[in-house]
């Protein structure tokens, strides 16, 4: 009995607040979460790299700087999220694409005077595993960066006179970082743009004709659709 007729005072005493003006903090809704969890998509875009190749041994003063490596890509990408109540993001994700990106250049010897020699550098392929944070807007936008290590596959052939004398490919490795922004389509479908610099360092080609060292770094604009499980 002496817990009913508590129970009865302290309603009529909100009750009373209430009539009285008094305000009551709102209890603030659950934020939507569109975000956490596994998801795969699909991308396509646009990938402009820089090269710089410089001879060894034989070679040794001739360089072939700033050749541009421009060309389609294709790829896939997958990841994890987890979304904080105050909106904050944090995932991991992994990217393969596919890469139709070449360039020529010519070689200059150590006067700077052009030779007969040239060099075609090529882009097969990147792939990365990075880090993402950001802040989700209105349960439906992602503003976020990205960053992490990155692998290419990249190819050199050299050419004397228009007849190619050395080929040798090798996968690079290095250092990623970018930015995006992420919308909601549906319950499961996400939409995205997204930029990446990528520099991969520099490694050595060579074959029985010719040894280099190739320095190569490129920028990635990716267009996305993910579905959410």
């Amino acid at each position: 009995m002496k817990k009913v007729l508590m129970s009865v005072a302290a309603a009529a005493a909100i009750s009373s607040l209430a009539m009285a003006g008094g305000d009551i903090a709102p209890v603030a809704p659950a934020p939507v979460d569109n975000w956490s969890g596994f998801y795969i998509g699909a991308q396509a875009g646009y990938n402009w790299g820089d090269a710089d190749v410089k001879g060894t041994g034989a070679y040794q003063g001739y360089t072939a700087d700033s050749i541009d490596v421009d060309g389609g890509v294709a790829g896939i990408y997958a990841g994890y999220n987890w979304l904080l109540d105050n909106g904050f993001l944090f995932g991991i994700e992994g990217e393969w694409n596919y890469v139709d990106g070449d360039g020529s250049g010519t070689f200059v010897d150590n006067t700077g005077a052009n030779t007969a020699y040239s060099a075609k550098v090529s882009q097969d392929w990147d792939a990365s595993l990075r880090l993402r944070a950001g802040m989700v807007v209105n349960d439906n936008y992602l503003f976020y960066v990205t960053g992490g290590a990155a692998w290419a596959k990249v190819g050199l052939d050299v050419y004397n006179g228009g007849t190619k004398i050395a080929s040798d490919s090798q996968t690079m490795a290095g250092w990623t970082i970018g930015a995006g922004i992420e919308m909601v389509l549906t319950e499961n479908l996400h939409a995205r743009l997204q930029y990446r610099y990528t520099d991969y360092g520099s490694d050595h080609f060579s074959d029985q004709r010719y040894t280099g060292k190739v320095d190569y770094n490129a920028h990635m604009v990716t267009l996305g659709l993910s579905y959410r499980f």
